[in-house]
């Protein structure tokens, strides 16, 4: 249903904290030269937490009218309310998003049952693709490998996206009970290999160095894997450092794409990751693949 790479789209502020619509559009342009299958708006790498209403729906009209390319345009569903998450699945269908991501709510820890209600009453409103965002760490979210495949059973248009600090356990646990699940991994690729070995079918990093884990990707599927093994353990030992707080990679990204010409700022509004960023270590990463 998905497979591939699947970036989560940055999101440009001036130096004084405004969206940047301009260097979205251009952020956008980009990532559809970089050979990826889609991309994704209001991920967590967004800053979806950040945005105004307004700001919202201006972005996706940009983001669904840029390009015409053959890459997949993804929105998150990322509202508390299951009433609203539902009105904003269909909004996103109906404005010509070829998938949605959903991730849960976990505002005042809703209960599992909850939980379930709120994913089921939107696959019922869409017949897109739906990325379940199972990210236990940021959302302490209840559901168990069995939760998920009994969503699936009922949902053919239901993909994952494993989101855990080690999620092979949880993925070879689901494939076990469900092996036609179709899971993507999220957390900057760190387990991109092992998610793949396992049966995952895609990744979904930040956008800064998109070309690499395509790069990476193509290599894997073209049975060079000792190649996509070498390639991915250089990239590893800068997104190990990165990956230390999400705040912090939301920073180092925006600082690669400015470093890049890609935007013209490394804005994140507060509360953002506030200490230094150690500009000689992105300097290097840039240097090294070639950025």
């Amino acid at each position: 249903m998905l497979q591939g790479i699947f970036p989560v789209v940055a999101m440009p502020f001036t130096e004084i904290g405004e969206v940047h619509y301009t260097d979205f559009e251009k952020l956008a342009h980009h990532l559809e030269n970089m050979d990826a299958q889609g991309s994704i708006l209001f991920g967590i790498a967004s800053e979806f937490y950040k945005l105004t209403d307004d700001e919202k729906k201006k972005l996706v009209d940009i983001y669904i009218n840029t390009g015409n390319s053959t890459s997949k345009k993804i929105i998150s569903v990322t509202d508390h309310s299951t009433e609203v998450a539902g009105k904003k699945a269909v909004e996103y269908e109906q404005q010509g998003a070829d998938a949605l991501m959903l991730l849960p709510p976990f505002f005042l820890n809703p209960n599992k049952e909850q939980l379930i209600d709120h994913v089921t009453s939107v696959l019922k409103k869409v017949s897109i693709p739906v990325i379940l965002q199972y990210a236990p760490t940021e959302t302490n979210c209840l559901f168990t490998m069995d939760d998920m495949y009994q969503l699936g059973k009922k949902f053919n248009h239901l993909v994952y996206k494993i989101e855990s600090p080690n999620p092979i356990n949880e993925i070879e646990e689901l494939l076990n009970i469900y092996p036609k699940a179709n899971i993507l991994n999220g957390y900057a690729g760190i387990h991109m290999l092992s998610v793949l070995d396992r049966g995952g079918v895609g990744i979904i990093p930040g956008c800064s160095f998109t070309e690499l884990y395509t790069q990476i990707y193509e290599l894997y599927c073209n049975d060079k894997k000792e190649q996509a093994k070498n390639m991915h353990i250089e990239l590893k030992k800068y997104i190990d450092i990165w990956m230390g707080h999400v705040e912090y990679i939301i920073k180092v990204e925006k600082v690669i794409l400015q470093y890049r010409g890609i935007i013209s700022s490394s804005f994140c509004r507060s509360p953002h990751y506030n200490q230094e960023i150690d500009l000689k270590i992105i300097q290097e990463f840039c240097e090294k693949f070639k950025l």
